[in-house]
């Protein structure tokens, strides 16, 4: 089962999410419609997004996973100087979207379709939990290793949105511009673990152990986290903007509202016991201990206990995001933006961003940056590039972590972003 996996996916597959992105601030293709009730073109907008960050890992076990079969001690103990005795975060996000908008004969509205694709993951863990998974328990031998606290969530999932926005100019010659949208929303993959209270101690001489353990946890399966369809649902994408008379911009959206019912590859349980192993069920293999040739995982515990996991549907809500940004322009070359996200995860620690962007060349190249705060990792450095070509064109890439190209730096964020957009 997938929660079998959910230690492993602290150190791998909270760390190898396909390359793409930045924050989705900057790229989301329905918070940044430009506002302009005389633009009655079809547009066409492809993008990538991908944010990755942690107050404790580093990026040199990042990397190290990424660029290596083999995942040395020196990479895995860079972490450990960071490390707080509980509630260690680290999270990260890959969306990738396809966005059409046009306006229909006689009509003022714009309606779009957005096709897009979101993995996400989040987990917190103490200092023990991290210890256990990089090096194994031999090291607590004679001691209690606690792992209490450890939240771990996954979620996969696609979604086709139908949607309009339209623009109101006022009488003081602000615009208001406002739209929403309705999503069927395809799920792939989704894990939900939490372990309230859980402990292991190991003897002295690593012939027993004694392991206390209250863990829920739902799981679904997933071959393939973009095309395997596990689970339907539904969401809701609404958004408004303003621009004041002095044409500085505040925009507002809150994306991914709903749900997902998941019928297909589902497994949850329960334990809240304490389990001994003594004698020869126990042997300790490279520092991890197991019971009759079989790892301890949560699966196989849950089976122990009379409580093995069950299939089901089962219903979950979506990480919905809520956006907002502000933009001051200081003339026609130069702005300043301030923008805020939340995403409803494990963290719940929203991010920042300030930025300053500069048009060069008659606007057609356009220079951006900034830092970021918080969210996932402790800070960010923003750097990015915008190249209009002929009017129809508009290339735009860059990084939310430009200190991420230092291979052995310290803590801190990994990620990118793409975005064409074309105007036909």
């Amino acid at each position: 089962m997938a929660s079998n996996r959910a230690y492993k996916y602290i150190l791998v597959c909270l760390l190898v999410l396909p390359l793409g992105a930045k924050s989705q601030i900057f790229s989301d293709p329905i918070f940044n419609i430009q506002l302009d009730s005389a633009d009655k073109a079809k547009t066409l907008d492809i993008g990538a997004v991908y944010n990755i960050g942690s107050d404790a890992i580093t990026n040199k076990l990042f990397n190290t996973i990424v660029n290596s079969s083999f995942i040395g001690d020196d990479a895995k103990q860079s972490v450990l100087p960071y490390l707080k005795s509980t509630n260690n975060s680290a999270g990260g996000y890959a969306n990738g979207n396809i966005f059409y908008c046009w306006i229909p004969e006689g009509r003022e509205e714009h309606f779009f379709i957005n096709l897009s694709s979101r993995i996400q993951y989040s987990v917190l863990f103490s200092r023990d939990a991290y210890k256990l998974v990089a090096f194994g328990n031999s090291q607590f031998a004679g001691q209690t290793a606690d792992v209490s606290g450890l939240k771990f969530s996954h979620y996969a999932y696609q979604s086709l949105q139908f949607g309009f926005y339209t623009f109101k100019k006022k009488m003081d010659k602000s615009l208001l511009f406002y739209g929403g949208g309705l999503a069927l929303v395809s799920g792939s993959g989704y894990n939900n673990l939490f372990i309230s209270k859980g402990s292991l101690y190991t003897s002295p001489t690593g012939d027993s152990l004694s392991l206390n353990a209250n863990v829920s946890s739902k799981s679904v399966n997933s071959a393939n986290m973009i095309s395997d369809v596990n689970g339907l649902g539904a969401s809701i994408n609404g958004f408004v903007g303003i621009r004041f008379p002095v044409k500085d911009e505040l925009r507002f959206q809150i994306a991914d509202l709903g749900f997902v019912d998941w019928f297909k590859n589902t497994g949850s349980f329960n334990i809240n016991r304490q389990f001994n192993y003594t004698g020869e069920k126990v042997s300790i293999i490279n520092g991890k201990a197991s019971y009759t040739n079989y790892y301890l995982t949560l699966d196989t515990i849950a089976t122990q206990a009379g409580h093995p996991p069950v299939g089901g549907n089962f219903v979950s809500g979506l990480p919905f995001q809520i956006r907002v940004n502000y933009t001051k322009y200081l003339g026609s070359d130069l702005s300043l933006s301030g923008g805020i996200e939340y995403i409803n995860d494990n963290m719940k620690i929203p991010e920042l961003d300030i930025s300053a962007k500069k048009y060069l060349t008659n606007n057609k190249l356009a220079l951006c940056v900034g830092v970021s705060l918080f969210g996932y990792s402790n800070y960010g450095i923003t750097a990015g590039i915008e190249y209009k070509l002929r009017n129809r064109f508009l290339i735009m890439l860059g990084t939310q972590h430009l200190e991420g190209v230092i291979h052995d730096y310290g803590i801190l964020g990994q990620g990118y972003f793409a975005n064409l957009k074309l105007t036909l």
